[in-house]
C-alpha cells in the first residue's frame, strides 16, 4: 500500500497543464474515481466508449 500526504495546491495548472489531456486522464483511473466516489458517498465508475 503506497501513501501520499495531502497537500494545498495554490494553482491546479502545475499538476495538471490541461483538464482534458491531464485531469480527466488522471480522474478516470480506477483508484482516483474510487477515492471520489467514497469521498462523495455514491459509487461512480467510468465507461469508455
Amino acid at each position: 500500500m503506497e501513501l501520499g500526504r495531502l497537500e494545498k495546491v495554490d494553482n491546479l495548472r502545475v499538476v495538471w497543464e490541461h483538464e482534458a489531456i491531464h485531469f480527466t486522464p488522471w480522474l478516470a483511473e480506477d483508484d482516483n474515481i474510487s477515492i471520489l466516489g467514497d469521498s462523495i458517498g455514491i459509487e461512480i465508475s467510468v465507461s469508455v466508449k
